[in-house]
């Protein structure tokens, strides 16, 4: 709860554990019913519970900790692009996609990316309404400041 409450995990990871207030107790009833148990839980099945959702946070961290780690991979592949003048300034995620670098195939993992570089400020997002109706599209126009920071 403490960790929930300050921020220590990404946003995705406080939703994961936050899920862990109806874990904690749904492990006691199992690992009680288990072990053919009577009456009230006892301390002793409280902490076996526990230690199995310290073991579970470990394990939910390295897999948050790999899909973050893709995001930031393609965020600087995409970066070195820009300033390889691979990627030209108004570029769409379509753009990104045709190009096929390292780590673009999953297009959530690419957008992900993209909003870590708009936070960084390296680029952003810009609608285009397309003149004769249809669906308008989303560009991301380069800060020139990219150029001069290499």
């Amino acid at each position: 709860e403490d960790s929930l409450r300050s921020d220590v995990y990404c946003p995705a990871l406080n939703g994961h554990f936050g899920k862990y207030r109806s874990l904690l107790p749904a492990l006691c009833l199992i690992i009680h019913l288990f072990e053919k148990r009577k009456g009230q839980i006892t301390a002793n099945t409280f902490n076996k519970a526990l230690g199995l959702t310290e073991y579970l946070k470990k394990h939910a961290i390295r897999v948050y900790n790999y899909a973050l780690m893709q995001e930031i991979d393609v965020a600087k592949t995409i970066l070195k692009k820009i300033r390889g003048k691979s990627l030209k300034n108004n570029f769409t995620l379509r753009d990104i996609e045709r190009k096929n670098w390292s780590g673009t195939k999953d297009k959530d993992v690419i957008l992900k990316a993209l909003e870590t570089l708009i936070e960084k400020n390296y680029i952003m997002r810009q609608e285009f309404k397309n003149p004769f109706g249809g669906a308008s599209t989303e560009r991301y126009k380069i800060n020139l400041e990219v150029y001069l920071k290499q």
